[in-house]
């Protein structure tokens, strides 16, 4: 049996407590607007983003288990944003996205599209 080497991850000591140093060369599965604000401008060759997608309801109904509930319910309070609250979220992750690319990165975004308005889209890919 071969020992196994680790490879580096996100670690602690950045000089914050409780922040986390970003390891160039990895894949980083962190909240978008704390970890964009971790790395230099254009430093990134590749975003991707899942953000929120602002579409839990007390008013949509799935099935789930079984059993007949609202999509706020299934899927909690975390998904629910007033739109207005949601542009401005967007708007800033992707504004934090579009700074960290290099001329010519590439960017991808999973979103709702009905739910983000090409207003919020525009004005956060401004420089």
């Amino acid at each position: 049996m071969t020992p196994r080497t680790r490879r580096p991850r996100s670690k602690t000591g950045s000089g914050q407590p409780g922040q986390t140093c970003i390891v160039p060369d990895r894949i980083h599965h962190h909240d978008a607007l704390k970890g964009l604000a971790q790395l230099p401008d254009e430093s990134v060759d590749l975003v991707v983003t899942d953000p929120p997608y602002n579409i839990a309801s007390k008013n949509r109904l799935i099935v789930l288990g079984g059993k007949l509930m609202s999509t706020h319910e299934a899927w909690g309070a975390w998904d629910t944003y007033h739109p207005f609250d949601y542009d401005l979220l967007i708007q800033r992750v992707l504004s934090a996205c579009y700074r960290v690319l290099k001329p010519g990165g590439s960017l991808y975004m999973f979103t709702a599209r009905e739910d983000t308005s090409s207003q919020a889209l525009y004005s956060g890919m401004r420089r």
